[in-house]
């Protein structure tokens, strides 16, 4: 959607878009939809996220030679 070597960091300088969305963006989202989908408190889901991580790790591993996936990626 964006491209990361010509978005402007000004906003969130040091990090650069990439570190930006993987650090800060993917995880507010994400726990903003888990309050939705849980009918929660924010503070709740952020909690669900962080205790559900090491299932979602083992559940979807990030280098499991899938190809179309690693086409989405790039």
């Amino acid at each position: 959607m964006f491209n990361p070597h010509t978005t402007p960091d000004n906003a969130f300088w040091p990090l650069d878009f990439l570190n930006f969305s993987h650090y800060f963006l993917v995880p507010y989202v994400a726990h903003h939809l888990i309050a939705d989908d849980l009918k929660c408190s924010l503070s709740d889901a952020y909690k669900v996220m962080i205790d559900s991580s090491d299932t979602g790790e083992s559940l979807h591993p990030e280098d499991d030679d899938d190809k179309e996936l690693d086409v989405i990626q790039r």
